[in-house]
């Protein structure tokens, strides 16, 4: 189910393709590091704009999901965390579009509302542990 409000960060329930599909998760996207040094740089040209027009000075520290879509242009839908100066850790959200000559725009750069910050630490530790599991369920696979 695609949540409106998440526009198109935030994909709840999501039952296979479809050619109606406008926007899909992107689950092993992120298991290529070609792909997360490409999305890290996409997050950081996104970050200095909002660092630019904000007066803040944050860095992107991890991309921690990515969607898709579009239909002539490639839509990534960036989910990363950020550091500041004095290391406080935050959430940020970016949609970056790709269009057929590879020209990025960057209509959206935000950080991620909703967000309990507290559960920061937990949520950091999740995804390592996902990202962990499915590094040794490869190895397994690729040993059987």
């Amino acid at each position: 189910m695609y949540n409106v409000d998440g526009l198109g960060f935030d994909i709840a329930d999501y039952p296979g393709q479809c050619a109606m599909t406008t926007v899909y998760p992107m689950p092993f996207y992120l298991n290529d590091p070609k792909n997360v040094d490409m999305m890290t740089d996409y997050a950081g040209k996104a970050l200095r704009l909002y660092n630019d027009e904000k007066g803040t000075n944050y860095e992107v520290n991890d991309i921690l999901t990515v969607n898709g879509g579009g239909c002539r242009d490639f839509i990534f839908y960036i989910t990363f965390s950020v550091k500041t100066s004095d290391d406080k850790d935050d959430i940020f959200q970016a949609k970056v579009v790709k269009d057929l000559r590879y020209r990025l725009q960057f209509p959206l750069v935000r950080p991620k509302t909703g967000l309990a910050f507290c559960y920061m630490e937990e949520l950091f530790y999740l995804i390592e542990l996902f990202r962990r599991l499915v590094a040794m369920n490869s190895l397994i696979n690729n040993q059987q």
